[in-house]
């Protein structure tokens, strides 16, 4: 992590002393949805309903209730409704739960691009006068061109500026930003841009329903924990119902549900808050904040056991709520 324009300086980490390969892995959206498709597939207790429309959902004390708009699909009735319809979740608002919507007034622009020199498996954020760069590391394409994801944070009106650079004046742009220290950049895909808005739900849970992933907690991407606290959602909700099961009860049950509801939100209250004091603090470009910014990064690098200590936080190897073991259900 480095601020300003010293790339070496700041706070560097490393998965050496967590008894891990590294600190964390770089996997692509659509590997992991194929591979969550396939393990849901191969449940003979699982039916598949994709490009469905929108739909409105009920719930009452027996059961929920999902109905397709003009009819398009049969009415699904089950005893607990899951939404996870992202961070602007229409089936939680139908549920009356309200939300805590920060909008940053940022956009990340999420670009891959192609680059003449090896990044070394290491990842770096930066962070500048009025943006953050993240350089992510990438397998190699197919045709054996050095390849990384260049996320770029910046306030929404430039974001449309540089949405409209030519894809060779982008690549360049992303180049002069990480100054150059992986050579000439060329775009390897398409740019795609994301209004950066933190979503806290007031309540994760109501009548027969849960809320999970982004429609509970929908967290800025500074920290790369928000997928991995959708998943700890997904495991608090997945543990209980199995433990309902094994004893005969409802899984819709409101004692169950109030369960789920408090535990997630232990978990994910203070990461939540975390994250986005780390975003106010690391976004500031006044120099009072530049310069305590600074001084954090440089002097957490001086210190081997606050390091040591984050470290074995992103690599789950320290004891966190939010990144526990997968749990398996058979």
């Amino acid at each position: 992590m480095h601020d300003g324009a010293d790339l070496d300086r700041g706070l560097r980490l490393d998965a050496a002393r967590t008894g891990r390969d590294a600190l964390g892995w770089i996997v692509p959206n659509h590997a992991l949805r194929r591979a969550g498709l396939a393990a849901a597939l191969a449940r003979p207790n699982v039916r598949l309903i994709d490009a469905a429309p929108a739909v409105q959902a009920q719930t009452t004390d027996a059961l929920a209730r999902l109905d397709a708009d003009r009819g398009a699909l049969p009415s699904l009735r089950a005893r607990l409704l899951a939404a996870a319809d992202r961070r602007f979740s229409a089936v939680r608002r139908q549920l009356g739960i309200g939300a805590e919507m920060g909008d940053f007034g940022r956009t990340m622009i999420v670009a891959r691009v192609h680059h003449r020199l090896p990044h070394g498996a290491i990842a770096h954020e930066c962070f500048g006068h009025a943006r953050t760069l993240a350089m992510l590391p990438l397998p190699p394409s197919p045709d054996g061109s050095h390849a990384s994801s260049a996320v770029l944070t910046v306030d929404t009106p430039e974001a449309a500026d540089l949405l409209g650079l030519p894809p060779a004046g982008y690549a360049a742009f992303i180049a002069r930003e990480f100054q150059h220290q992986l050579g000439p950049f060329a775009l390897a895909g398409e740019r795609h841009a994301y209004p950066l808005v933190a979503t806290w739900a007031h309540r994760f849970a109501a009548c027969r329903a849960a809320l999970v992933g982004d429609a509970a907690v929908g967290m800025h991407p500074v920290t790369a924990h928000g997928f991995n606290l959708g998943l700890a959602g997904v495991q608090t909700l997945a543990a209980l119902l199995a433990q309902a099961r094994r004893r005969g009860q409802d899984i819709g049950a409101g004692t169950l549900l109030a369960a789920y509801d408090r535990e997630h939100q232990r978990a994910s209250r203070l990461i939540y808050q975390g994250t986005n004091a780390v975003v106010g603090l690391f976004t500031d470009a006044r120099p009072l904040p530049r310069l305590l910014r600074q001084a954090v990064l440089r002097g957490a690098d001086r210190l081997p056991p606050l390091k040591a200590a984050i470290a074995r936080h992103l690599t789950g190897t320290l004891d966190t709520p939010c990144l526990t073991p997968a749990l398996r259900i058979s």
